[in-house]
């Protein structure tokens, strides 16, 4: 069976051989030569793949991982450089609203540094100058009820209370009480407590104003002046107590009584005449005026009280009528300038006054009488002691 299968195969064998011998016995003559080839353009794309001749291709331009290189060899180090130009220094201040200017142009940066730490207290300055004494201003109300002050008339209607104009015949807001009779006191200062002059009218809703009643102007320190009608017969107690401005005040001789306390703490005031109508004066009346100079008392008083003229430092002369016939304790006392009384009557009337134990401060005074001279200590006829001459300043 093997060899059946050999012999056959050698059989295929030299069938083939033969079948090759024929085809060479047929080959044609040789070929030209061809043309030489042409070396393509070959790039790679954008994203990485092959372009031949212009073509784009399907195949990705991958090429396999070199090996890693070797290290490079350290470089030669680079000879120093040239010295730069002295740079310049930079104009720098910072503008009104708070920015950096640097050399002449604004910067949009704030200049705000961080805040320092506290400083140590500065020793104590010295003491200022004492300020101008202020001006206490004039003010009146004109005749038709408007506020004047220092001479210029406003435009600000002078209102009482109830925020009504004032009555025109009391433009100055004072207030007033009726009594039964029909006449009127002047009870309080009402709107008028910032005036520095008042005139006091004569009526008032057609009524006599008859009476100053107690404590009226009462601490009223503004008040430099002010004038009292004829209609007036009484002062009441401490009505114009610690009216320290008050210069000037004319007492009309419509005026029988003053009462306690009435100008007490008047220090401003340098002057007073009592007229001849006054018969009573009250308790410290005048006391503890510190400007009273000089006083002239009306020849109707009898008696002067109790403190009357006490503490008034710088009184200088007393006219005294020869009505007086009584000086009370401390009537004079503390009236340590006090040298000299012109006394209306002689030197007897004067011995004959009642005179109340410490009715005057210690010192030496002399009463000039009609007749003489009298001291405290003794008596002389001949009334050319050297004294100096007191006026008491007028009304005006």
């Amino acid at each position: 069976m093997k060899k059946q299968s050999i012999i056959r195969l050698l059989a295929i064998f030299m069938v083939a051989v033969m079948m090759l011998l024929a085809l060479a016995s047929c080959a044609g003559k040789q070929g030209t030569p061809g043309k030489d080839g042409t070396t393509p353009t070959i790039t790679i794309s954008e994203d990485g793949y092959w372009i031949i001749n212009g073509t784009k291709t399907d195949v990705k331009a991958a090429g396999i991982d070199g090996k890693d290189g070797k290290d490079g060899v350290d470089g030669i180090n680079g000879t120093d450089g040239k010295d730069g130009i002295d740079g310049v220094t930079p104009t720098i201040t910072i503008s009104e609203g708070g920015y950096w200017v640097i050399n002449g142009v604004k910067t949009e940066y704030k200049a705000i540094g961080t805040d320092g730490k506290d400083g140590t207290n500065g020793t104590n300055g010295t003491n200022g100058t004492n300020g101008v004494d202020g001006v206490t201003p004039t003010i009146e109300i004109s005749a038709d009820g408007y506020w004047v002050i220092n001479g210029e008339k406003t435009d600000v209607k002078a209102q009482g209370e109830d925020g009504k104009n004032a009555d025109y015949e009391n433009p100055q807001g004072l207030q007033f009480y009726m009594q039964d009779d029909g006449t009127y006191i002047l009870v309080s200062i009402g709107d008028a407590k910032l005036l520095s002059n008042i005139v006091i009218p004569a009526t008032y809703k057609g009524g006599a104003v008859v009476s100053v009643a107690d404590d009226a102007f009462r601490n009223c320190t503004s008040l430099t002046s002010i004038t009292i009608p004829n209609s007036v017969t009484s002062i009441g107690d401490w009505a114009f107590y610690n009216c320290d401005s008050l210069e000037k005040i004319i007492i009309p001789d419509s005026v029988t009584s003053i009462g306690s306390g009435a100008f007490y703490d008047c220090d401003s005031l340098i002057s007073i005449i009592i007229p001849d109508s006054v018969t009573s004066l009250g308790d410290t009346a005048f006391c503890s005026c510190d400007q009273l100079v000089a006083v002239k008392v009306g020849c109707s008083v009898t008696d002067i009280s109790n403190r009357t003229f006490s503490e008034c430092r710088l009184l200088k002369l007393l006219e005294i009528p020869k009505s007086v016939t009584s000086f009370r304790t401390f009537s004079l006392i503390g009236c340590d300038s006090l040298r000299r009384i012109d006394y209306e009557g002689t030197m007897e009337q004067w011995n004959a006054i009642n005179f109340e134990n410490d009715w005057c401060s210690s010192g030496t005074i002399y009463v000039i009488c009609s007749d003489g001279v009298v001291s405290l200590t003794g008596t002389t006829e001949s009334g050319e002691i050297d004294l100096p001459p007191v006026q008491v300043p007028s009304e005006g």
